[in-house]
């Protein structure tokens, strides 16, 4: 009687083993079933943006966007000095400088829903003067920080921390400047790649 229990209990043990192993083999079978996720993609942090800076055609006569790549910014305030700052440096393909050689940018804040930038007395003292001139220098900032902040409509340009009346004249800068597009043309419409000498921001 005692052996047939101990064969009944083996008999048992045995059952439970095939049980166990044949649910794990279709645990398997079905897992290989499953659809894969693809891994997810590794994190990309952008090294570089692009920015539109203007400046003017060959013959001075209208503003001409300019494509440009700067290194990747963090935060409105440093991305607009650095935009302004670049414009400030002249253009790399060939268009004439609209805005004084030597001048820096001293500080630059947004304030009321426009941005006020400040730039050292080089801004007025190499700046050729007349309409036209007056008029690209300043709608090319305007319209650089306009078209790369486009919450922003309007600038206020100070020399070392004080309002002028105007550049040398013919602009009147006592109040906030609007972004204006009519002195702009696509650069598509032009037909000499070269850049004469002089302009705002030659030597």
């Amino acid at each position: 009687m005692k052996r047939f229990w101990i064969f009944l209990l083996l008999f048992l043990l045995a059952g439970a083993v095939v049980v166990l192993v044949a649910y794990q083999l279709a645990m398997r079978q079905q897992e290989a079933r499953m659809p894969q996720l693809p891994a997810p993609a590794p994190s990309f942090v952008a090294q570089t943006r692009e920015a539109m800076l203007y400046f003017s055609d060959p013959e001075g006569s209208y503003l001409v966007a300019e494509t440009r790549m700067l290194p990747a910014c963090d935060g409105e305030l440093p991305c607009l000095l650095q935009t302004v700052e670049a414009a400030l440096q002249g253009s790399e393909t060939g268009m004439v400088n609209i805005y004084p050689r030597n001048t820096r940018l001293l500080g630059a804040e947004f304030r009321d829903g426009e941005v006020v930038l400040d730039f050292d007395r080089s801004f007025l003292t190499y700046h050729p003067g007349g309409t036209l001139p007056e008029l690209l220098t300043v709608y090319g900032l305007a319209n650089t920080v306009a078209v790369n902040f486009p919450y922003v409509r309007q600038i206020r340009i100070l020399i070392e921390g004080a309002a002028i009346p105007s550049i040398r004249g013919h602009l009147d800068l006592r109040g906030p400047v609007s972004a204006d597009f009519q002195y702009t043309r696509p650069p598509e419409k032009m037909t000499n790649p070269q850049a004469p000498q002089g302009g705002a921001g030659g030597e």
